[in-house]
């Protein structure tokens, strides 16, 4: 099956690999899949702001993580920015923490149009929960 998929992508110079950052599948794509450009879900990489806000003891987490999440959902560079730049008003270490990450790996904005609007992993994840609900079902 990934012989199949590796076939008929390989001639795909817009091939997009969306995921939730985890090593093993970044090495992997790489090496399988080295023309395609890979980004991060914003929905994980929401969670992990998120987690990045209490430690650092912000007190209205998801208003900041929304700010984020919205920065990262636009095509306008102003709307992008002046998220970022109320993130950073609110807390500077969230917005280093941010920064630190390359946004066009996570912000439509900087995406170079790869994603084509797609912004998370819910499909695939949507499709794997079929998946492992079907494993105990007899053929």
């Amino acid at each position: 099956m990934l012989h199949d998929l590796i076939l008929s992508t390989h001639s795909r110079l817009d091939l997009c690999i969306i995921s939730d950052k985890h090593a093993g599948l970044i090495r992997g794509c790489s090496e399988v899949f080295p023309w395609a450009a890979h980004r991060h879900c914003l929905r994980h990489l929401r969670e992990n702001f998120k987690k990045v806000l209490r430690r650092l003891a912000v007190a209205d987490c998801d208003v900041v993580c929304d700010k984020m999440y919205w920065a990262g959902n636009t095509y306008d560079i102003k709307i992008h920015e002046r998220h970022m730049k109320d993130i950073q008003n609110i807390k500077k270490e969230a917005y280093d923490w941010l920064m630190e990450r390359d946004r066009t790996k996570w912000a439509l904005t900087y995406d170079g149009g790869f994603r084509y609007g797609v912004m998370t992993t819910n499909a695939s994840e949507c499709f794997n929960g079929v998946l492992r609900r079907a494993c105990g079902l007899p053929i």
